[in-house]
């Protein structure tokens, strides 16, 4: 692995700071070719001190028209990732049932992606790392 690599990876497993490592990811993330970082963590159980993290440098209409639509209930993403713990690349098909919202990710500079999710069993906390 290239220095750079291991340098960054070991930075980032050091950092305590929730804010800090999703800078540090950005960066990685920058270094490897992609533009856009996405990471979130939610709660599978009823843990009322669970907050759900949801971190991304997607455009701002990007997060504005998904949260005023109401698409985390019906993302196709999402809905694989709470499944399945294999990657899954963005597609058309993956998005068949929800057209507009595949367009919109066109739009948006959103048109290739990457996600891979990531459960805890013992604590019920779910995570979504997406590249695009």
């Amino acid at each position: 692995m290239e220095i750079w690599k291991e340098s960054q990876l070991q930075l980032l497993s050091q950092t305590q700071d929730i804010n800090t490592a999703y800078r540090i990811s950005l960066n990685f993330v920058r270094n490897l070719g992609y533009k856009f970082c996405a990471f979130s963590t939610i709660s599978a159980s009823s843990c009322t001190d669970c907050c759900p993290v949801n971190l991304n440098n997607y455009p701002h209409d990007w997060n504005t028209q998904y949260e005023q639509n109401n698409a985390s209930e019906i993302d196709p993403v999402a809905a694989y990732c709470n499944h399945s713990m294999l990657p899954v690349l963005w597609s058309k098909e993956l998005f068949c049932a929800t057209p507009w919202l595949w367009q919109l990710l066109q739009q948006q500079g959103l048109a290739h992606g990457w996600s891979q999710a990531i459960h805890d069993e013992e604590s019920g906390l779910r995570s979504i790392l997406s590249l695009a």
